[in-house]
């Protein structure tokens, strides 16, 4: 009979291998677990969204401290931000090598999917260029469709949308909250009405929004906003080294407005501008050289109506000075000239004229001027605010001041 065969030696472990063995293997740095675990510890911070939670959604969307849990495929056709971001920087950068100063300006280093994170088998994204408010805001939109059309979204709401939209780019959001707000704040004199509250505390806000979101057209309204507001809608003795101001409303939460230096110096400038203009036209009435009677032009002709009519125009004219420091000196139209000369111009165009005795033809002539007058003022303010990309004086400019 054979003897059985000796069993193997066991293999001699060494002190090196054994020592090792109480290590953590070479794959699993601690600098890796450490970063996870702070990982899930950020997001053990955060919270879902009550609303913007599906429960078919496919990706989750990281906002400040709000998870929202989305469609993914409706994310990225509407927007070319969430496409890329979704694709990855590097694969489109591959793509197409011509746009890839673009996309890396449009997709910031900050923002992308956080590694090894699922949240309901779902890969989880950050966004840092919006606000958890300004994307839930946008979201309704979305989700809103036509009503939106039928029943529009409060100022707020419209701010919001156009900053969520122009961020992430949305277009069609963009377009429509560009749309109303332009509605809003119009850029045309024939639509320049009395100051409003509305206008007057979120003029500062429009303005810094019309930079932000490349939005220039209400920029102007903005501007004039503030220069016919008291301390143009900055609260005294809120100003801080950035000029940072904070303007409260009835009823309402605070609102944050900034104006920059230069955008101050401008307004101080303009108001100035603004105040020699009006001085040089509220000192006295019109010369009759710059709006001569038409009934004394055709006095050999003119029939008994317009002769009786002649007459009163007459004695209006021999009185005007009287008439202009009365009506114009004495009343209210006076001070509202020096801070808001548009619309001053406008009420002394509609003032009753007629019944201070003046003829039609002076009539029309006076509001004709003071047309003119306003269409002026209304186009210098490209200057003086920096609105035309110069900030040189013309010689009316110059002379109006020296008058």
């Amino acid at each position: 009979m054979f003897a059985p065969p000796r069993p193997n030696k066991r293999a001699r472990i060494s002190e090196d291998t054994t020592a090792s063995s109480n290590q953590l293997p070479v794959t699993t740095p601690i600098s890796s677990l450490v970063q996870s675990r702070n990982r899930r510890s950020f997001l053990s911070r955060t919270s879902r969204h009550p609303i913007f939670w599906h429960l078919d959604g496919s990706v989750v969307i990281l906002v400040q401290k709000t998870l929202f849990k989305l469609h993914r495929s409706r994310l990225a056709s509407q927007s070319e931000y969430f496409a890329i971001l979704f694709k990855g920087i590097q694969d489109t950068s591959r793509q197409n090598d011509d746009d890839i100063v673009d996309v890396t300006a449009l997709v910031s280093e900050v923002d992308g999917i956080i590694e090894d994170e699922i949240i309901d088998s779902c890969p989880v994204y950050r966004i840092a260029r919006v606000t958890a408010e300004d994307f839930s805001v946008r979201l309704k939109a979305l989700d809103s469709g036509i009503a939106l059309v039928l029943t529009p979204p409060p100022f707020s709401d419209l701010v919001a949308l156009l900053r969520g939209a122009h961020a992430l780019s949305f277009p069609t959001v963009s377009l429509y909250a560009s749309h109303l707000l332009r509605e809003m704040w119009p850029a045309d004199l024939s639509q320049l009405a009395t100051p409003s509250e509305k206008h007057t505390r979120h003029a500062a806000e429009m303005l810094r929004l019309s930079r932000s979101c490349n939005f220039p057209e209400v920029r102007k309204r903005a501007f004039y906003e503030l220069l016919r507001s008291a301390s143009f809608s900055q609260a005294s003795g809120d100003l801080d080294d950035n000029s940072f101001s904070t303007v409260f409303g009835q009823d309402e939460q605070p609102i944050t407005c900034a104006l920059d230096r230069i955008d101050i110096l401008r307004l101080v400038s303009a108001r100035e501008f603004f105040q020699q203009i009006w001085m040089r036209l509220i000192r006295a009435p019109p010369s009759p050289s710059a709006v001569p009677c038409p009934l004394e032009q055709i006095f050999a002709g003119i029939n008994p109506s317009q002769e009786s009519a002649l007459q009163r125009c007459r004695e209006a004219r021999a009185g005007s000075v009287t008439q202009w420091t009365a009506e114009v000196i004495q009343g209210t139209i006076f001070d509202e000239g020096f801070c808001d000369p548009l619309c001053a111009l406008e009420k002394l165009a509609d003032m009753d004229w007629a019944g201070m005795g003046y003829c039609t033809g002076c009539i029309c002539a006076r509001k004709e001027l003071w047309s003119e007058e306003r269409e002026a003022v209304w186009r210098k303010l490209d200057r003086w605010l920096g609105l035309s990309g110069t900030v040189e004086q013309d010689s009316d400019d110059i002379q109006m001041a020296s008058e």
